[in-house]
């Protein structure tokens, strides 16, 4: 029988599905595009058919149970094939915090090191904390920079760990995996006078799903004879190995935007970046992207992964005549909060 458990993988791409602040980006409500973001003659808008969500955690596969304790485990080798962030990140937020190579960051919730080694240049020193000792591995194995620091631990430990204080603190879409007022508070603590936090994430849910019930999203073409990742025929293959069934998201759940106003924050601003529009993929690509996933990690599918491999590249390519797929992940939001 099919289990229905509702985790946080809901918000594994993006954490605030039903912020209503998306003022700036052209893919949300029908709103035009602003100059920086794109142009209008360059842009086609498409109603978008939904494909189902899945925020389900057991799996009938055999796997072991104690996945669920170490998500990340076997994602993290995987990590690679997420999505970037928009290619004007760094030099962005240096122009528009002041950053100039002296100050120190906090990357909480780092995975394997995608925003500390993005914002590097821009800090004398870097901290990357994650509590998977995997991603720690994986981001130590892949950095460039010598002054970025691999420290284990969740953002509730920051004030055992003796860490300091910081100009800026980042959380790359894993404020939902933390008690987030209290983690709010603690971020609080440990920056400096006149520093920031600065939520980071993609625009656009990831993995096609729907941004909340209801919602039609409008998006971009991609390029022609290059589809669509077809989401749905990937969908199907999951809920047969792990047994998965649709989920929406929590209607009731808390706006970014909101949680910051009544924080010891006050209120936030925010930054809309453009995204990549140049992001194809073969069907080896898509299943490393969902295999970077907490909610479909490799180790969930114990000894039947090879078959569901095989099963869900076979698809991929009957949908493809080129061999390759578009993947749209939409711009790049930041909510950023300053400490008075």
């Amino acid at each position: 029988m099919s289990q229905s458990i509702r985790n946080s993988d809901q918000n594994e791409f993006n954490p605030d599905p039903s912020c209503p602040s998306r003022r700036t980006t052209p893919l949300h409500r029908g709103w035009a595009p602003r100059e920086a973001t794109a142009n209008l003659a360059d842009v086609r808008l498409l109603r978008v058919r939904r494909p189902r969500i899945l925020h389900a955690v057991r799996n009938q596969s055999g796997a072991d149970a104690g996945v669920a304790d170490r998500p990340f485990r076997t994602a993290a080798r995987h990590y690679k094939a997420r999505p970037p962030y928009s290619a004007d990140l760094g030099r962005a937020l240096s122009e528009h915090l002041g950053w100039d190579g002296s100050g120190r960051l906090l990357d909480v919730g780092s995975g394997p090191g995608t925003i500390a080694s993005e914002l590097a240049p821009a800090f004398a020193e870097v901290i990357a904390l994650d509590p998977e000792p995997e991603m720690l591995a994986e981001g130590k194995a892949g950095c460039r920079h010598s002054h970025v620091r691999w420290v284990e631990g969740r953002a509730e430990d920051i004030p055992l760990l003796g860490l300091g204080s910081f100009q800026a603190i980042t959380l790359a879409q894993s404020l939902h995996r933390t008690d987030r007022e209290m983690t709010l508070q603690i971020v609080h603590n440990s920056l400096k006078p006149g520093g920031a936090l600065l939520l980071i994430h993609h625009a656009l849910r990831g993995f096609g799903m729907p941004e909340r019930p209801g919602f039609t999203a409008e998006f971009p073409a991609g390029p022609a004879r290059i589809p669509p990742i077809p989401y749905e025929v990937i969908w199907d293959s999951i809920e047969g190995y792990l047994g998965f069934t649709p989920s929406p998201p929590a209607p009731d759940e808390e706006r970014y935007m909101a949680l910051l106003r009544r924080s010891v924050f006050a209120g936030c601003e925010e930054l809309i970046l453009p995204g990549r529009r140049d992001i194809i993929r073969t069907p080896e690509s898509v299943l490393e992207l969902l295999f970077s996933t907490s909610f479909a990690a490799p180790e969930r599918f114990g000894p039947n992964l090879d078959e569901f491999r095989n099963e869900v590249l076979a698809k991929l390519y009957r949908l493809t005549d080129t061999g390759t797929f578009w993947d749209w992940p939409g711009d790049t939001e930041i909510l950023i909060a300053r400490k008075a």
